[in-house]
């Protein structure tokens, strides 16, 4: 009897060990799973805001072209009107 009652005491632990081992990679994956979804939520967040900065980027271009052409204007002494507004910048 005591031979039958450690195998299956053996067999029970392993199942009990099985049975914890699957519910800890399930948990690990859940956990990975998580980490994988905000690395992505941060990467679509990066590249909106490379976007962002890529328009404000040209814009400030844009304006600090038409600076240039109004003091330009002003330096050559020219009457107004000034230099017309450029059709890519809103007023």
């Amino acid at each position: 009897m005591p031979s039958e009652a450690y195998g299956w005491f053996a067999t029970a632990a392993v199942a009990v060990i099985g049975a914890l081992a699957t519910i800890g990679a399930a948990l690990a994956n859940n956990s990975g799973r998580r980490e994988n979804n905000l690395i992505e939520q941060l990467q679509e967040q990066s590249n909106t805001q490379a976007q962002q900065i890529g328009g404000l980027l040209k814009r400030e271009r844009a304006r600090d072209d038409y600076i240039e052409q109004l003091r330009l204007h002003i330096s050559n002494g020219n009457p107004p009107p000034p230099p017309p507004w450029p059709d890519d910048l809103r007023r």
